[in-house]
């Protein structure tokens, strides 16, 4: 009886909190990926876009939507064997003071260009060991060159963001996983869990929760 009406409560708790996550994981990712392919629509009916304009789109998603971190689109990137760049770059990230210029290099899925139909997601360790997670978008522009690649429109997330608002407590394992099957497979892009003191109860509770794009998906397991 004591086991039962102690575990009852944690159970509760437990509940509460992984809805809350899955359901901030979800609106923030979809809010995410609708900013992207927004800005991919936007560049293709405003053409020519230039820096002045990205700018000012750049910074009304930035200050909407705390968990993306960076954005930048490449009218004409170069993929070569000694790397990627761009010849003419547009960005804007978020913080003040002069923005470095973007490493094109970083960014995953760039010599993957059959994903031209849908933003995708790319995740590759960050200057911290950090995971990131990048959505991707090629945008051919009206009157560009059919045999170029098009340009690319990148958006730099901040993983550890998208889930800010669900957590109440600090007692939940938590593992986010990016799942693309033709490119990459599955990354790991948070893995947590937390200390639990000696002689601590330990309650078998699990909770698994996907959202879903056309391209990849994103999966959440709390314990």
């Amino acid at each position: 009886v004591a086991w039962n009406s102690a575990r009852a409560p944690a159970e509760r708790d437990f509940s509460l909190e992984s809805v809350a996550l899955e359901n901030t994981l979800s609106g923030n990712a979809r809010a995410a990926h609708n900013a992207v392919a927004s800005v991919a629509a936007f560049l293709v009916a405003t053409p020519p876009f230039n820096p002045s304009q990205f700018s000012i789109v750049g910074r009304e998603l930035l200050a909407q939507h705390p968990y993306l971190e960076k954005l930048a689109y490449c009218r004409a990137l170069l993929v070569e064997s000694a790397g990627a760049r761009c010849e003419d770059p547009m960005q804007v990230a978020r913080g003040a003071g002069t923005v470095p210029a973007m490493d094109w290099g970083e960014v995953p899925g760039i010599r993957n260009p059959g994903q031209a139909a849908d933003v995708f997601a790319a995740s590759a360790p960050g200057p911290d060991g950090h995971r990131r997670l990048w959505l991707l978008r090629w945008v051919s522009e009206p009157g560009a060159d059919p045999a170029s690649r098009g340009g690319l429109l990148a958006v730099l997330v901040n993983v550890d963001r998208l889930l800010e608002g669900g957590m109440r407590t600090a007692a939940i394992s938590l593992l986010l996983n990016n799942d693309q099957a033709n490119f990459g497979g599955r990354q790991v892009l948070i893995s947590w869990a937390p200390g639990t003191g000696p002689g601590a109860e330990v309650l078998a509770l699990s909770r698994e929760a996907t959202v879903q794009m056309p391209a990849y998906s994103l999966r959440l397991r709390m314990d």
